[in-house]
């Protein structure tokens, strides 16, 4: 078999393999990160990731317009408390912002 015919087949192949590909991807439709459990785990993993490992840290999430929010939830009594932690206080509560349909990130913080 010459280099020319070898060269064909596997030209010939590759089309094949790329039209079979194309026709038989759908993309997908749904939401990536589609509820409250997925949006807690990919928040932990983001965050630990991000400032590091805390074993005590309690977490919650929100979604506003496709969009979850997880962030550290501080317990001061009856009170679920997230955002700024008041004047005079350093740090504050960590934060995590996605999307929901892709899981993009748009934003890290501490409030």
């Amino acid at each position: 078999m010459s280099k020319t015919n070898l060269f064909i087949i596997v030209g010939c192949m590759l089309v094949v393999a790329v039209v079979v590909f194309a026709t038989n991807y759908t993309r997908y439709q749904g939401n990536a990160i589609p509820d409250k459990e997925t949006a807690l785990a990919v928040g932990w993993a983001l965050l630990e990731g991000r400032f590091g490992p805390d074993p005590e840290m309690n977490l919650n999430a929100i979604e506003r317009n496709g969009r979850w929010r997880v962030y550290h939830v501080v317990d001061r009594g009856p009170w679920e408390v997230n955002g700024l932690s008041g004047q005079g206080v350093l740090g504050g509560e960590l934060y995590v912002e996605f999307r929901k349909r892709d899981g993009r990130v748009l934003r890290f913080g501490i409030d």
